[in-house]
């Protein structure tokens, strides 16, 4: 049971990693506030996802404010 619980989370962990990678491709002028208000998740949130994009070379530092 909690091996499905902890896929499911990273099944929509993925999906919310994937959505800003094409909401930063698509619109780069976006902050982090931004970010966070289209995908529904907390600033903190999509500010941590976002620097963990940019530390893994998914996207560029200058691709978001």
């Amino acid at each position: 049971m909690d091996f499905v619980v902890a896929s499911r989370r990273s099944e929509q962990q993925a999906a919310i990693r994937l959505k800003i990678m094409r909401l930063i491709y698509f619109n780069p002028e976006m902050s982090t506030r931004q970010v966070a208000d289209q995908v529904r998740i907390s600033n903190g949130s999509a500010y941590y996802i976002l620097t963990s994009l940019v530390e893994k070379g998914f996207i560029k530092l200058d691709n978001f404010k």
